[in-house]
């Protein structure tokens, strides 16, 4: 919606700028064709220097219509989303809890917690959606986030240990297997994530990742929301913390 505003913004100040551009390439045509004698009567300044006045009114107007047309041009960029790029291509993406609608992120559900109080928890989009692999010509990149407020970790398992079974208040995580196949917990499933395969963890569910490979397993972690480390409910844990 804001950004739709955004462009309407944008391109009602273009017109403007067009409209003002058009009377200043009017007033340098009418002062190129009237007589120089004419200012004179009028006790004006000179011919020239209204031509140059009016010129410099000109180029400044160019100027202007060519950023109006910068901001609208951005703002339809905007509205199409990353998963109008081309050449783009999703990866495997593996589905955790919480199917059904998917609020933006950033918006905020209430609940209550254990002690009858009501408490706000972020409502996050599930970000696979948004991940996107583009070619070139020497072999490929993908993006998983663009100018948001994320935190990204590298995480490694050691063969046969496993994480806290956990939840968070405060934010969800995308994780994405690096090296070795990792056993995955979201929610009420459990399954072994392959290599390349993508992960979402909603806020509030409680999850979990397992070793029982025979070398390290690296998974790569993107928290989205308000992190903090002290932010992590254990509900079972190997090493009694």
């Amino acid at each position: 919606m804001f950004y739709a505003l955004g462009s309407a913004q944008g391109i009602v100040i273009l017109l403007l700028s067009v409209a003002a551009f058009a009377a200043e390439v009017f007033a340098l045509v009418d002062t190129l064709r009237t007589r120089p004698d004419a200012f004179v009567a009028a006790s004006k300044r000179t011919k020239k220097f209204w031509a140059i006045v009016n010129a410099v009114a000109v180029v400044l107007g160019f100027i202007s219509i060519a950023n109006s047309i910068t901001l609208v041009l951005r703002g339809h960029h905007r509205d199409r989303g990353l998963g109008d790029l081309p050449r783009g291509r999703a990866p495997r993406a593996a589905a955790g809890s919480g199917d059904g609608p998917r609020p933006a992120h950033g918006t905020l559900r209430t609940m209550v917690n254990d002690m009858g109080e009501a408490t706000e928890v972020p409502q996050l989009t599930d970000p696979r959606e948004g991940i996107f692999t583009v070619e070139r010509p020497w072999g490929n990149f993908q993006q998983f986030v663009s100018n948001e407020r994320v935190t990204v970790k590298i995480i490694t398992v050691d063969p046969g240990h496993r994480l806290s079974l956990q939840t968070h208040d405060h934010r969800g995580e995308f994780w994405q297997v690096l090296d070795v196949p990792i056993e995955v917990t979201v929610g009420e499933r459990t399954w072994t994530a392959e290599p390349g395969e993508a992960v979402w963890v909603p806020c509030t569910a409680i999850h979990r990742m397992a070793n029982k490979g025979d070398r390290p397993g690296r998974l790569l972690e993107i928290a989205f929301g308000d992190f903090d480390e002290a932010d992590i409910v254990r509900l079972e844990d190997d090493y009694a913390r």
